[in-house]
């Protein structure tokens, strides 16, 4: 009888001992797996920034406007023809730098003018374009006063200064009127008598 009473005092302690031991290795399992998931999450949000992609800023497009008295050629991944002075275009960003590379006296001595500063800046042209005519300004440049034609006449580069002399005998030739002040200071300047040319019939 005392040794079955022994018996099952070992057995419940062994018992014990067993439930005590599988307690605490429960209890280490979930640690464990309490560790294991906030590496995971850890490692999940990492990578879910470092896939995060930037907005990229959309890609504009440029335009171009012809500033030469008739038409005009501009050769870039192909050619784009403008049929008169003043028509413009609207190209890829891509597009503008292919036609610079092909034609960079072009698009820097005022043949054609990019209106858009952010690439007027990318390709450097900066300096150039603050000294040239831009498309609006030519347009209504003989609506001017005589003053300030002369003015612009004389601050536009060589090519510039030759366009604004084929619209004055343009307007001369087609019969529209040009201020006397501007015709005669101007002929001065650049030795023509725009006063002499007659109309087109």
């Amino acid at each position: 009888m005392a040794t079955q009473t022994k018996n099952k005092k070992n057995s419940e302690t062994t018992n014990k001992v067993a439930t005590l031991k599988e307690d605490k290795e429960k209890e280490n399992m979930q640690k464990e797996i309490a560790q294991l998931k906030e590496q995971l999450q850890a490692l999940l949000g990492k990578n879910a920034q470092e896939k995060e992609v930037p907005i990229r800023k959309e890609k504009k497009g440029i335009k171009i406007v012809n500033l030469t008295r008739g038409a005009l050629q501009l050769k870039g991944s192909r050619i784009h023809r403008f049929e008169k002075q003043f028509d413009s275009r609207i190209f890829s960003e891509g597009e503008v730098r292919q036609i610079y590379n092909n034609m960079p006296q072009t698009l820097a001595e005022g043949y054609a003018y990019i209106a858009d500063n952010d690439m007027v800046e990318e390709l450097e042209l900066e300096d150039t374009y603050n000294n040239l005519i831009d498309a609006d300004t030519l347009k209504i440049l003989l609506k001017k006063n005589a003053e300030d034609v002369v003015e612009i006449y004389k601050n536009a580069n060589e090519v510039q200064r030759k366009t604004i002399v084929g619209m004055i005998e343009d307007q001369k030739l087609s019969g529209k009127p040009v201020d006397a002040n501007i015709l005669i200071e101007l002929g001065n300047i650049c030795g023509k008598n725009f006063l002499e040319i007659e109309p087109l019939e």
